[in-house]
């Protein structure tokens, strides 16, 4: 199965580049589970693969690894390969997660963890604030290029992902301040075009920082901070959101903000944790 995971692949990669990776780490723990060729693959396969993943991952997880392998066999299906019918494969169904939304004393209590004196410090002290200050994507972090940073006014055009429409993001004077003198340095390192690079344990760089070293750092600085909330890049989406309602906003301005083409889109940031929805609540009891 390894070649028509390849053609499908090569396939993906022509309008989906990132999700190429997720995809082959899934299509290749199913082929080494099964070691099967993609016409000998059945509905049993599919079975125990299922409750494999079971007794390893999450729902929202085996989820995604159920449309993975759907899609794969779909593709093959229409090009007229004899294999499983993916109509037989059934997608599980999952919780959505509920993000917990950061507050301004958690973001304050991260970037008291951050010793800005080093590169590393310093990118992950900007990382935070434009996570906090624009609601961005963690892809769209990832994304961002030292050539889309605007210092003289605060701002860069990004494009929306799913969509790929542009749109522009906006942070403050402080968190600007801090760009410039780490672009200055970030230059220095390599002529790569990202402005956030990984770093590797012997002081390497690579050329682009990962959306998992991202989280992996949010992670840390959680533990450092010894924040009790499941806090994850994410969280910081949810929590401008919720700024933005806060500071008299309406849901037409997080979509805008946020960068979604559904307004649908923007009612799911809107949910109120417990201590938002006694405080609202009780605006409506009447004493």
């Amino acid at each position: 199965m390894n070649k028509e995971i390849e053609n499908y692949l090569a396939w993906k990669g022509t309008y989906a580049t990132r999700a190429c990776n997720n995809y082959r780490i899934w299509l290749e723990r199913f082929n080494n589970r099964t070691k099967k060729s993609i016409g000998d693959v059945n509905i049993d396969d599919i079975i125990k693969f299922n409750s494999y993943l079971k007794t390893k991952f999450q729902p929202t997880t085996i989820q995604y690894a159920t449309i993975i392998i759907k899609n794969f066999f779909e593709f093959h299906k229409l090009q007229g390969v004899s294999c499983i019918s993916p109509s037989i494969i059934k997608v599980p169904r999952a919780t959505a997660c509920s993000y917990q939304p950061i507050v301004k004393d958690e973001c304050l209590r991260l970037l008291s963890e951050i010793d800005t004196s080093s590169f590393v410090g310093l990118q992950r002290n900007i990382m935070v604030r434009i996570l906090y200050e624009t609601g961005i994507r963690v892809s769209e972090l990832t994304d961002l290029n030292v050539s889309s940073i605007n210092t003289s006014n605060k701002s860069a055009i990004i494009s929306t992902k799913k969509t790929t429409q542009k749109r522009r993001i906006v942070w403050g004077s402080e968190t600007n301040s801090l760009l410039c003198d780490f672009i200055k340095i970030r230059k220095s390192i390599n002529t790569n075009p990202a402005l956030f690079i990984g770093t590797k344990a012997g002081g390497e760089v690579s050329n682009r920082i990962t959306t998992r070293s991202v989280q992996r750092t949010i992670k840390l600085l959680c533990e450092k901070a010894e924040i009790v909330s499941k806090i994850t890049p994410h969280s910081f989406r949810h929590g401008k959101a919720h700024r933005i309602l806060e500071s008299g906003g309406n849901p037409k301005d997080v979509q805008a903000i946020l960068g979604h083409v559904n307004p649908v889109s923007s009612f799911v940031y809107l949910q109120w944790n417990d201590m938002e929805f006694e405080k609202r609540a009780r605006m409506f009891v009447e004493n």
